[in-house]
């Protein structure tokens, strides 16, 4: 399955493919947990609610997101 969270889970790995921050290696442990719960059919994403937002929580309503330089809120 090649979904955002391995792109993320992977660009935090050092070259040995360990995650140094214990916060972070748990969270990349619980989207390694959700991606097989999917694959095994016992949850399913759809639209926003995907292994991600699972793992992570939603996001802020009312914030900018870092979509390209010279964003800000208003």
């Amino acid at each position: 399955m090649g979904c955002l969270c391995s792109f993320k889970k992977r660009a935090r790995q050092d070259k040995h493919g360990n995650i140094p921050d214990p916060k972070v290696a748990g969270k990349a442990k619980l989207i390694d947990e959700l991606q097989k719960q999917v694959s095994e059919g016992k949850v399913s994403v759809s639209g926003s609610n995907d292994v991600l937002t699972m793992a992570l929580g939603p996001e802020h309503p009312g914030r900018v997101r870092g979509v390209g330089a010279g964003i800000s809120p208003r």
